[in-house]
């Protein structure tokens, strides 16, 4: 969030030395979009922040420990109902805490790109200030990187939502964002 804020307040410089016209004005407009993207950067990063939060408390080393022991302890005998219910409850905290763990990573990997993404559309900002860039282009681009962060952002949500369904009982899900504009 800290690069995507970065980037923008330097796209907002190169706009704001250049002279006035109509191609100030379109990089203006593109201005305002890199500023949802920021925003939108903030609402990822906080969904992140809360699958990362879930997974801390999920004990998952505490959750594999006694799974290993509970399967140790059968001796090569077939589980009784019981232990085949605890044995499969802790395997799905398991999964659980794997899936969770994958879309974290996978947020972090992709918020990266979009950060270098921000920071290439700066460069291309200044390259059409100066009269050597495409603005229709420049625009595509930041239509392009504001719609993966919200496809992102809403990715995260949904997976806050289906992991908060599947955690097994006693767990609690994901805080839910004071920011988030959507319903509960």
């Amino acid at each position: 969030v800290v690069g995507a804020k970065e980037a923008k307040q330097r796209f907002d410089r190169v706009v704001d030395d250049m002279g006035e016209g109509p191609l100030r004005e379109r990089l203006r407009a593109l201005a305002e979009r890199l500023a949802d993207g920021v925003d939108e950067s903030w609402r990822v990063a906080k969904r992140g922040n809360d699958i990362s939060s879930a997974l801390a408390g999920l004990s998952t080393d505490r959750t594999r420990t006694e799974l290993d022991q509970l399967r140790a302890s059968l001796d090569g005998r077939e589980p009784s109902v019981a232990a085949a219910k605890t044995i499969e409850s802790l395997e799905a905290q398991i999964a659980s805490a794997d899936r969770l763990e994958a879309v974290a990573t996978d947020a972090r990997d992709r918020l990266r790109l979009l950060d270098a993404r921000f920071d290439e559309l700066v460069a291309r900002g200044v390259e059409v200030s100066l009269g050597s860039g495409d603005s229709e282009l420049l625009g595509h681009d930041v239509d392009g990187l504001v719609t993966e962060l919200e496809s992102l952002r809403v990715a995260l949500d949904e997976t806050n939502a289906a992991e908060a369904r599947r955690l097994p009982a006693g767990t609690l899900p994901p805080p839910a964002s004071r920011d988030d504009p959507s319903p509960a």
